[in-house]
């Protein structure tokens, strides 16, 4: 009767480590398929991906990341990503055929270009300010006199022609 009884006690708990490690596996699975449609929606254009810089980088400035006392702007990749603000990959190579570089700018606080991994003629650069606002470039790097590609406030898009995949929508 007791062996029966310790038998018993010993299949429930193995039976309740396999099931706990099932439900890991399964949890874990669902996250990862959950990420990548994350990072397919977010790094298939680089407007997407400048946009949502920009709001990573206006969160970091109202929390105070650094925790330096001031509510200031990072000023680099590397910077959010040691506040575990953006994904390693952003940072370390090309997202989507586009490396994202940030960098400190006096006159605007920070700026955030999109250069494409394979330069072309019609290759699109992308210069984004702490503002917002998106310039584009086709064929060389953005400058503050290129196009405005897209603005967060007027939902305005390059006024040439729409890339390919871009419906002007968020």
């Amino acid at each position: 009767m007791y062996d029966r009884q310790m038998r018993n006690r010993v299949m429930s708990l193995v039976s309740l480590i396999v099931m706990g490690l099932l439900g890991t596996v399964f949890l874990g699975a669902f996250f990862y398929k959950a990420r990548k449609k994350l990072d397919v929606k977010l790094y298939t254009s680089p407007r997407r991906t400048l946009f949502a810089l920009w709001r990573v980088n206006e969160r970091f400035r109202r929390r105070d990341y650094d925790q330096n006392g001031k509510h200031d702007y990072a000023t680099s990749l590397e910077q959010l990503q040691a506040a575990q603000c953006v994904q390693d990959d952003l940072v370390e190579g090309p997202v989507a055929g586009y490396r994202y570089r940030m960098q400190p700018d006096p006159a605007e606080g920070y700026l955030v270009t999109a250069t494409p991994a394979e330069i072309t003629s019609s290759a699109l650069f992308y210069r984004m300010t702490s503002a917002g606002a998106i310039l584009a470039e086709p064929g060389q790097p953005a400058t503050p006199e290129s196009d405005l590609y897209w603005d967060r406030r007027y939902k305005f898009q390059w006024p040439h022609a729409w890339p390919p995949g871009e419906d002007g929508q968020d």
